[in-house]
């Protein structure tokens, strides 16, 4: 299960992570904490964050990030960590972080950028090759564009055989401020698109020029599979000003300058396709007189002998005419309008200006590459970082829009344009980090290069731009892709190939099975709702059984069928697609007409796969105990490609910037029955009854095949209800499960492991791998001990000799509602069936202290809601031991809860009773052990303390305090 979100701001979140079921929560929702488990970037953002925002001066710890090719050796000694280590989901981080009114501001989010994605960076790609691994497109392709089209009712002086930028928006472009600056800016890309393709749609027939244009470009593109046989610009795609707030889901106030998109006015983030930052400096005083007395018409011709564009334009300090982008660079490499840094070849990188290759230099380097193995060093290409190894500036705010544009929709990678002034980066983001490329001189020497992007954005579509290649939008008329605001999900498809319990692969098709199918409605919707709110005098007026009657037969997650796309770029990145069965199809013959959601995420690929897993627990209760099968989740099909595999083909993979094993990511999607999220249970006896069924289901589970669970939450607690009236409760989120059958999942140093910060945060080493990238999945309990890295040791995208996979054990859970044990400083210990039962209880309590079955939704306790695990850990003893902070908890609690604990002779008493014992032999074992000297004298009591504290606790037990049989049904 993916860190979930906490909701902030004015629009709801449609789902604090709901894996099987959408719906829009409240505040504070206890799906609202820290999940533990995934690696150090969220212990990275976590402690680069609290020394942006704290103010500390402890230098930067040197964090993991996609290595330089070189062969530096790794001098740095690694540090021993004792404390327990940060874990937040990026929006956690973030609310955790806000200012009064719990108000998330942009400030915060460029914060929190800087200092957890630094370390996922690459640096200064090749414009060109980021061109080609992106978009398919080299100078080659464009070669039937080499005169640009021209409208036969434009009358304008301009010559027919070159591209043209005119003077007149160079000149607005740099002067004044720089919000003056978008709209020529915009206005000249939109014109070069025309000269290249001609306008998107006129409404009337296109004359032959462009008919001609257009079949000269399929002809050529059509034996290219990188192109997919597409000729023409996919959608109406503009250069659309964007200094106005985006709408979103997670109400952070953004404004990008520009957009790439198909919405004009008000943006959504959903529908965003390319964002754009501008930072315009050199445009006061003298220096702007300078740049401006020197602008003239820019003009690009093909030239034939180099297989490129080169640009035409008077000279400009001995910058002759008619010369390529590179030939112009090798003469003049310090002149760049307005203000450039140089850039200083450094050891190991390859030269900063972005070469215009010919057509045999361009295939030669892509066939070397793709025969190169991913892991071998690479002495051309670019270190990785040339400004610092730091997102600084512009270039974390740029990252901020593509965390936006990767929390919205379904998105495989984003990229986006960062323009400072006269130089332009191209910057891509995924599941696994950012690339940038090196700046070019976008509106001088480099105008071609200017030229080749436009040209490949004109005809990408949008799986191109980073739309998940699994959905599939509707074409219109013309074969062009109906991705916009208006028409959002309607007709949307998700294809996969799945393999089938027998081993057989089959394609299915699923529509998008998406309520919301305007975001303009949707978004007024959220508006008027918020107006027109009951007060709540109102909502304590009504009675709860009008309430829990109406959750039962209509609840809210059956009404609003919404894409959720989890917050954050790098990382899993869990969306969740309400799908139905295409009708017609084998896939409803396969999977019926039922409603279900396809889940989207981006393990690491030495996880063991979450499918496999469920299968393992489905398969084996069914043997033996198969009554239980309805607790579990019912996963219908699932698929999993690597990166780098044919459907996927993520950008990176073909820079050859590709991440050490520890850090490689694949892509897994499941398609599962739909369920309903626990707040809609609508009352503590309903909850009662789901609450035994999946604790009883999670014991015959570790009973049948020694699988844990490891993530109890209300959150993976989920229901449905049955033809004939009752409720089924459902244990769902099977992703951190740990097959603990081998009797291998013994504890190992804690290296990356993730959990909560410790203020002041401590340095973190740096996380290096030397094994494959390209491993099987595995169990986590088969995992050994992450070794240290050697000196001399290579980068983790060299190859190495064949080694086992090994992997760091972590802390699993989410902070709320973990065991105690998992809580404290150090390493971790084993994660034990015992601590799953301890979540069940602090469950049991979150429950009783903060849901309120009158609004059906989740308060929160405010205690245990800490950027800090141990923190938490402290606040949940306290909550043991102490009457008044469980008075102080139990408080805000509703009438009909509040007997839960209201008395010591109640249940929940009882066994919170016993969990106090458990807790209070620690205190004791601790002590017995404070020294060596002690730890040696007092072994022998110690075991004998820990085998008693062992028994305190079983599924026998916790089900005998609780009152209730421990076989359904009984």
């Amino acid at each position: 299960m993916d860190a979930p979100q906490v909701q902030c701001g004015p629009f709801p979140l449609a789902g604090i992570w709901p894996q099987l079921s959408l719906r829009a929560e409240p505040p504070h929702h206890p799906r609202a904490f820290v999940i533990v488990q995934d690696r150090s970037l969220e212990l990275s953002s976590l402690r680069l964050f609290a020394r942006s925002t704290m103010g500390s001066k402890q230098s930067e710890s040197a964090l993991p990030r996609t290595p330089s090719k070189g062969k530096e050796k790794q001098t740095e000694p690694e540090t021993q960590i004792t404390a327990t280590p940060a874990r937040g989901s990026p929006y956690h981080v973030l609310q955790t972080a806000t200012r009064p009114g719990n108000k998330i501001l942009s400030d915060d989010h460029q914060h929190y950028i800087q200092g957890a994605y630094n370390n996922y960076t690459h640096w200064d790609v090749d414009v060109e090759d980021f061109v080609r691994a992106v978009f398919g497109c080299q100078w080659t392709d464009i070669e039937a564009l080499r005169e640009p089209y021209r409208d036969p009712s434009n009358t304008k002086d301009i010559p027919p055989e070159k591209y043209f930028i005119s003077k007149v928006e160079l000149k607005k472009y740099w002067e004044g401020n720089e919000r003056n600056g978008y709209e020529p800016f915009a206005r000249a890309g939109d014109a070069l698109l025309e000269e290249l393709y001609g306008p998107h749609s006129t409404g009337k027939a296109p004359d032959e020029s462009l008919v001609a244009r257009r079949q000269a470009l399929q002809r050529r593109w059509a034996n290219n599979s990188s192109r997919n046989g597409q000729v023409m610009r996919p959608w109406p795609a503009r250069f659309e000003i964007r200094d106005v707030k985006v709408v979103g889901n997670f109400g952070i106030d953004e404004k990008p300058d520009l957009a790439y998109s198909t919405t004009a006015g008000r943006p959504f983030w959903e529908w965003e396709l390319v964002s754009m930052e501008f930072k315009m400096e050199g445009k006061t005083g003298a220096k702007r007189k300078e740049i401006i007395d020197s602008l003239s018409d820019i003009l690009l011709r093909w030239d034939e002998k180099q297989k490129t564009f080169v640009v035409e334009m008077p000279d400009r300090r001995g910058q002759a005419k008619g010369k390529s982008s590179k030939a112009a660079r090798d003469d003049d490499a310090d002149y760049v309008p307005g203000k450039q840094p140089k850039q200083t070849k450094k050891k190991g990188q390859s030269s900063t200006s972005s070469s215009s290759k010919r057509k045999r230099e361009a295939e030669e380097a892509l066939n070397t590459k793709s025969k190169r193995s991913k892991n071998q060093p690479d002495s051309e290409s670019p270190s990785a970082a040339s400004e610092g190894s730091k997102i600084i500036g512009k270039q974390a705010q740029v990252v901020k829009y593509m965390n936006q544009v990767m929390s919205h929709n379904v998105r495989s990678y984003t990229i986006a344009w960062l323009v400072d002034s006269g130089t332009l980066r191209l910057v891509y983001g995924d599941r696994m980090g950012i690339i940038f490329t090196k700046p070019i001189d976008f509106l001088d020497k480099d105008a071609s290069l200017l030229l080749l992007i436009l040209a490949a954005m004109g005809t990408a579509d949008v799986h191109d731009l980073g739309i998940h290649p699994c959905v599939h939008y509707p074409k219109d008329a013309h074969g062009h892709d109906q991705f916009c605001l208006d028409n959002g999900y309607r007709g949307s498809k998700l294809r996969l190939a799945v393999e089938l319990d027998e081993g057989t692969t089959v394609d299915v098709e699923f529509n998008l099975d998406v309520s919301e199918s305007n975001m303009r409605d949707m978004h007024r919707a959220k508006k008027e709702k918020k107006k027109t709110a009951t007060s709540g005098a109102q909502r304590a007026s009504r009675g709860a059984s009008e309430t829990v009657e109406g959750a039962l037969e209509d609840s809210e997650s059956s009404q609003r069928r919404a894409i959720y796309t989890e917050f954050g770029m790098i990382g899993r990145g869990t969306t969740v697609i309400p799908v139905v069965a295409a009708p017609g199809t084998k896939t409803e013959e396969l999977f019926g007409s039922e409603a279900l959601v396809a889940k989207v995420a981006w393990p690491h690929a030495v996880r063991k796969a979450e499918d496999a897993m469920i299968k393992a627990v489905r398969r084996r209760l069914a043997e033996s105990k198969p009554n239980y099968l309805k607790h579990i989740v019912d996963l219908k099909c699932s698929m999993t490609k690597s990166g780098d595999s044919e459907e996927m083909h993520l950008p990176r993979f073909k820079l050859g910037v590709v991440p050490g094993a520890d850090e490689l990511r694949v892509c897994r999607i499941l398609v599962l029955k739909e369920y309903e999220p626990l707040e809609t249970i609508g009352s503590g006896d309903n909850f009662r009854i789901v609450f035994f069924d999946v604790v009883r289901a999670h014991h015959w589970v570790y009973e049948t095949s020694k699988i844990l669970h490891r993530d109890i939450s209300l959150n993976n607690i989920m229901w449905y209800r049955l033809p004939d009236g009752r409720i089924i409760g459902v244990l769902c989120d099977w992703d951190l499960a740990e097959d603990q059958s081998t009797g291998e999942y013994r504890p190992t140093r804690r290296a990356g492991d993730a959990a909560a910060v410790i203020w002041p945060p401590d340095p973190e080493p740096a996380a290096q791998s030397t094994t494959k990238p390209s491993l099987p999945s595995i169990a986590e309990g088969e995992a050994t001990e992450q070794p240290q890295n050697l000196e001399g040791a290579g980068p983790s995208n060299t190859a190495t000799e064949p080694q086992a996979v090994v992997k760091p054990r972590y802390r699993t859970g989410t902070g709320p509602f973990m065991a105690l044990d998992l809580l404290r400083e150090g390493d971790p210990p084993i994660h034990k069936y015992r601590h799953d039962l301890e979540s069940f209880f602090y469950g049991y309590i979150y429950f009783a202290a903060a849901y309120n079955p009158d609004e059906q939704a989740f308060g929160y306790i405010k205690e245990w809601q800490r950027a800090s695990l141990v923190d938490i850990g402290h606040s949940k003893g306290d909550f043991l031991r102490e009457e008044k902070v469980r008075t102080r908890v139990m408080k805000p609690a509703h009438d009909t809860l509040k007997p839960l604990l209201a008395d010591d002779e109640a249940p929940l008493m009882e066994l919170l009773y016993r969990f106090c014992e458990i807790e209070n032999d620690w205190h004791n074992i601790n002590a017995l052990g404070l020294s060596r000297k002690l730890l040696a004298r007092n072994r022998a009591k110690i075991e004998e303390i820990e085998k008693e504290r062992e028994a305190k606790m079983s599924f026998s037990i916790f089900m005998e305090l609780l009152g209730v049989p421990e076989e359904e049904g009984v």
